[in-house]
């Protein structure tokens, strides 16, 4: 998979001085042939299965005030 994958909105390589992960945001709906797709390619080339963690975007931080 490259650039030229619509479903791929970006992609940022984390820690990789430590085994690494890759962090991909991808276009809603395109979620689970996307991760298909990664999983096949990694194992092609790695010959181990990739792990994949689903998450979302949160609201981020906001001030607790206890009440």
């Amino acid at each position: 998979m490259g650039k030229s994958q619509d479903a791929i909105v970006g992609s940022r390589q984390m820690g990789g001085g430590f085994g690494g992960c890759a962090i991909t945001l991808v276009r809603k709906g395109k979620e689970t042939e996307t991760k298909e797709k990664l999983s096949s390619l990694y194992f092609e080339k790695f010959g181990i299965e990739l792990k994949i963690y689903d998450v979302k975007i949160g609201n981020g931080t906001s001030l607790y005030t206890g009440k």
